[in-house]
């Protein structure tokens, strides 16, 4: 039991003796969670007195059993949003995430935070973010605020894991994206690609291009035979190929690559073979495709402006050489694990969901040369 009270204490009474004297402040007296008993001085109010030895018996309970501080948790669901989105940033710099991949999280965060009119943690709820993804939603496309969505979970999740709470956001569903896509998911053929290059090659140099024609179509060639990301191939120098090893191969650093690892992708014969006179008498230390035109996405608009040199029409785009290769991967014979190492994805459902569009005709082989049962 705990108690409030104001102590005595004994002092001399002037006429040679002793008299008992009570202080002006009051004091509690509490048994804490270890069973040892406390006493805390409080002040002149009984009032705060009494709420103080509530708070303090509260507090010596919940450790006994356990269980959260009430006192913690108040101060900590009054955190402001803005500071856990700094915090939060750091840590996935901390991770070694790229520096894009940081700017681009602040982005979302900072937009899905201010577009919530969240202030504390204690605000975070889902019917905001419903609310906010379905303006998203409309102005955009539902792959968009599918993508605010992943980073306000992660963020959410991040620090309800720390601080060991549900997770207020986890409860939001995605949009279904199929059924608006407002990128093309067209898979450039082979032809496709020689008219692509082509083009590129014969293209004029502009004054303030960075790569020339006939680099740009050797890059071409490569993204859609290594299935290479633009950051990656940005960063590759002649150190990076092994032509003569079995089989051939170009390794991507770590700190280049996505997922943070180094990896080895095989090359096909047809690209080593283009490659070797590219490669001649080239530094090897030196960029292939020097600048910052992956940073700033310039190649979206070299696809652009090359396909319609090569008269490809609209929806043929950088990351379609990519998509190429993993359907040429597919159409090859490679069953769905293979494809998903050769590409570099950490789930297979990303591997079916996004790059293995087959064209008709060929299901429809498939399904033919399915043995009947029986």
């Amino acid at each position: 039991m705990g108690r409030v009270f104001k102590p005595y204490y004994t002092t001399s009474d002037g006429k040679g003796g002793r008299k008992r004297v009570q202080v002006k402040d009051w004091y509690v007296e509490y048994v804490d969670a270890g069973g040892k008993q406390r006493r805390k001085k409080v002040g002149r109010d009984r009032r705060a007195a009494d709420s103080a030895l509530a708070k303090l018996q509260e507090q010596a309970a919940r450790l006994k059993l356990n269980l959260p501080d009430a006192t913690a948790d108040a101060s900590r669901r009054a955190r402001g949003v803005l500071a856990l989105r700094d915090d939060y940033l750091q840590e996935l710099a901390d991770r070694d995430r790229s520096e894009s991949y940081v700017a681009e999280a602040k982005r979302i965060l900072t937009a899905v935070l201010t577009g919530c009119g969240w202030q504390t943690w204690a605000d975070v709820a889902e019917g905001e973010l419903v609310k906010y993804l379905g303006r998203k939603k409309a102005a955009t496309s539902p792959a968009t605020a599918n993508g605010h969505l992943r980073v306000a979970k992660a963020w959410a999740n991040w620090y309800a894991e720390r601080v060991r709470e549900r997770n207020p956001l986890k409860g939001v569903k995605p949009f279904n994206d199929r059924v608006d896509r407002k990128r093309s998911r067209r898979v450039p053929s082979d032809g496709d690609l020689d008219k692509l290059c082509a083009a590129a090659a014969a293209a004029p140099r502009r004054h303030n291009t960075e790569i020339d024609g006939p680099s740009r179509a050797v890059l071409y060639r490569v993204a859609a035979y290594s299935g290479l990301r633009s950051s990656e191939l940005a960063s590759l120098t002649p150190a990076h190929f092994a032509l003569d090893a079995d089989p051939p191969v170009v390794t991507v650093a770590a700190k280049d690559a996505k997922g943070r690892r180094e990896e080895s992708v095989p090359l096909p014969d047809e690209l080593v073979t283009l490659l070797r006179p590219f490669l001649a008498g080239k530094p090897r230390t030196a960029r292939l495709w020097p600048g910052k035109w992956a940073k700033h996405r310039r190649q979206v608009r070299w696809v652009e402006r090359d396909a319609k040199r090569a008269g490809l029409g609209t929806g043929v785009h950088f990351h379609s050489l990519r998509r190429q290769f993993v359907t040429r991967l597919i159409k090859g014979g490679a069953d769905v694990d293979e494809v998903r190492r050769l590409a570099r994805h950490k789930s297979v459902q990303t591997t079916l969901d996004h790059y293995a569009g087959t064209e008709l005709k060929a299901l429809g082989r498939r399904v033919n040369s399915v043995k009947p049962l029986g």
